[in-house]
């Protein structure tokens, strides 16, 4: 896999993290049998720490991947929501969007 990401990060007076945003931009294939799949995978991410050590993260990106001469096998558009407690690691997620299904991927590869 290849590609980069951009963070800026926020800090207060004292230092202390208190938001980043990052934007991202991957390229990979997936291989297996003498067949290759190509696919990206980009977007922004934003994330909010507090002072009680909780924090917010939201995720926006898209994820496709083609078959060569076939098409579109998988593809993810669709927002990802963290937020945690920052004391046990204790994370809720709630997603949105498109998802992916890996089964025409699993079918092309075989």
């Amino acid at each position: 896999m290849e590609g980069s990401f951009n963070r800026l990060t926020w800090t207060d007076a004292d230092g202390n993290v208190t938001q980043e945003f990052m934007n991202f931009r991957f390229f990979g294939e997936l291989s297996a049998n003498g067949k290759v799949i190509r696919g990206r995978t980009m977007g922004p991410e934003t994330w909010v720490y507090h002072e009680d050590g909780t924090y917010e993260g939201s995720i926006r990106g898209v994820v496709g991947r083609s078959i060569p001469g076939g098409g579109s096998v998988q593809q993810f558009a669709g927002l990802t929501l963290v937020t945690g407690n920052g004391v046990d690691d204790d994370v809720e997620l709630k997603v949105a969007g498109l998802r992916e299904d890996v089964q025409g991927i699993c079918e092309y590869l075989a």
